[in-house]
């Protein structure tokens, strides 16, 4: 489901393209700055919440340490 919502997006942005190639200046605008400054922020913020996701989530087996095993100073 998530490969065709893709497709669909890119198609949808392809045919956006086409349409702004022969429109006036304020769709340039809006296909060479806006678009591309949301499509950023849209991956930043998918990039934050999977590492923020990620942290979240329990760790399911434990993890030993080697503290406590040798001799302390005196």
């Amino acid at each position: 489901m998530g490969a065709l919502i893709s497709l669909v997006a890119v198609v949808g942005l392809g045919l956006l393209a086409a349409v702004g190639a022969t429109a006036g200046d304020s769709l340039r605008f809006v296909l060479g700055v806006i678009v591309p400054g949301v499509a950023f922020a849209v991956f930043l913020g998918g990039i934050i919440f999977r590492v923020v996701h990620w942290a979240k989530s329990p760790v399911p087996f434990r993890i030993p340490t080697t503290t406590g095993q040798a001799k302390s100073l005196p």
